[in-house]
């Protein structure tokens, strides 16, 4: 079971998930999921699994054509991982509300050693409002 990480891993991960270990460095070419949409000729997606280690909200950030044509997404999203942001989970609901998405559910998924009751990350399932016949 390996973990990858594009920005490397906070001390604050290390302390919740012991069993990641940095072991290895591998140069890899990054897309926008915009570019690979296009590539692929993707015109509409019904479910976006996103799940990316703590890169979630620049995964989105290269989305915003695509997203707009995405009718679900779950996305795990790092209370751990992502540096710089204050309050990543509620970032996040709100950039999904600010893409259109109704937010579903937040589920943890990942919880603190230390405090068994802590979630450090989450499984966010949103969709788009369900239109009238």
């Amino acid at each position: 079971d390996d973990t990858g990480r594009l920005a490397g891993f906070s001390d604050e991960y290390l302390k919740v998930n012991p069993r990641t270990q940095p072991i290895q460095q591998v140069p890899c070419e990054v897309k926008t999921l915009d570019a690979v949409a296009v590539e692929m000729g993707m015109e509409h997606i019904d479910l976006l699994k996103i799940d990316v280690e703590g890169f979630e909200f620049e995964v989105l950030k290269g989305a915003g054509r695509i997203l707009g044509k995405t009718t679900a997404v779950i996305i795990e999203v790092s209370l751990v991982r992502n540096v710089g942001t204050s309050s990543p989970l509620v970032e996040m609901l709100d950039r999904l509300a600010r893409h259109g998405f109704l937010i579903v559910n937040a589920i943890p998924s990942l919880f603190d050693p230390d405090e068994s009751w802590k979630p450090r990350e989450f499984n966010i399932l949103a969709r788009r409002g369900m239109k009238s016949p």
